[in-house]
């Protein structure tokens, strides 16, 4: 009777097991925000409702580039703006905001005109720019560094990007910064941090499914103190 009941429950065991294996494919990994709410939920509502009128708050990529003589250099400046014309091109960027795309009003009894906040056409128009920018805080500290020794593009990319997405736009990034060869970079942003955090989870799913399966072994093992009887138990 004994014998007839275990192998009824090895059966319903492997039947089971055999339902999960051919379900497994259907299983994902989902960190969209949303599906954490239930679909009639008036919290998810309310956020929907705030993400059409503001968009999402970060839905973006900071990149400092940095110059060891400093950002007020023609030179520099030249090649940081052609990086930024090319950043404009690639397929997923929205806008470039930067110090290289700034302009200034300038009043007159004909009306308002704008011209470049930042103009190195020549070394006296570059020290002028350079002299008008350090007293302003509003672009010191922000869109330069307080030191002079970087400045910052803030890239605006398309709206609710996911990860797949994320990864290939940030690859494409990556690629056209390191192809310039700026003495320095540092990049920071939801599609740069939401790859490197779902691949750090996946990681360590991995690592502790692994270790439970071993740790249910060494028990098995413990308990039944054999390999070949563990062996036929898990058949």
């Amino acid at each position: 009777m004994n014998r007839k009941n275990s192998m009824w429950a090895l059966g319903f065991a492997g039947l089971l097991t055999l339902f999960f294996i051919l379900t497994w494919q259907g299983v994902r990994f989902n960190y969209d925000f949303e599906n954490f709410f239930q679909h009639d939920d008036p919290e998810l509502d309310f956020y929907q409702e705030y993400r059409e009128v503001f968009q999402n708050d970060n839905d973006y990529l900071l990149i400092a580039i940095e110059n060891n003589t400093g950002v007020f250099d023609s030179a520099f400046l030249t090649k940081s703006l052609a990086f930024e014309n090319e950043l404009k091109q690639v397929d997923g960027v929205v806008e470039v905001v930067s110090v290289l795309n700034q302009k200034e009003p300038i009043i007159s009894p004909f009306g308002v005109n704008y011209r470049p906040l930042l103009d190195w056409f020549s070394k006296e128009s570059l020290a002028g720019s350079a002299q008008k920018i350090k007293k302003d805080k509003q672009w010191m500290g922000n869109l330069i560094a307080d030191d002079s020794s970087s400045l910052l593009l803030l890239v605006q990319n398309e709206q609710m990007i996911g990860k797949e997405r994320g990864d290939t736009l940030y690859a494409s990034i990556e690629s056209k910064l390191q192809a310039y060869h700026f003495d320095a970079f540092k990049t920071a942003g939801k599609i740069k941090a939401q790859g490197a955090f779902v691949n750090l989870l996946q990681q360590e799913f991995a690592f502790f499914l692994s270790f439970a399966i071993v740790g249910v072994l060494l028990l098995l093992w413990m308990m039944y103190r054999s390999w070949w009887g563990l062996f036929c138990l898990l058949l």
